[in-house]
């Protein structure tokens, strides 16, 4: 889990992700909101050791488009 300092650099980019799911998918936020926290990409923006807040939006993007495609956000070209 994430320390305090890193929780504000990982709060931003879920708001970011929940409003870009909820409107390239076509859901609520709260739809968004709840998918995004059941995913592997969420659990692994949580992560201190991987640390992929660094990556772009682009890339954090990637990785949630991977695991909807293939299942595993493992599989992106980010990482």
């Amino acid at each position: 889990m994430t320390s305090k300092t890193d929780l504000f650099l990982v709060e931003p980019i879920i708001e970011q992700m929940v409003a870009w799911i909820a409107e390239t998918e076509g859901i609520a936020p709260m739809d968004a909101l709840e998918n995004f926290y059941a995913s592997e990409t969420y659990k692994m923006l949580m992560d201190d050791e991987l640390q992929i807040w660094d990556l772009s939006d682009k890339g954090i993007r990637d990785l949630w488009n991977t695991e909807q495609k293939e299942g595993n956000p493992r599989k992106s070209i980010y990482l």
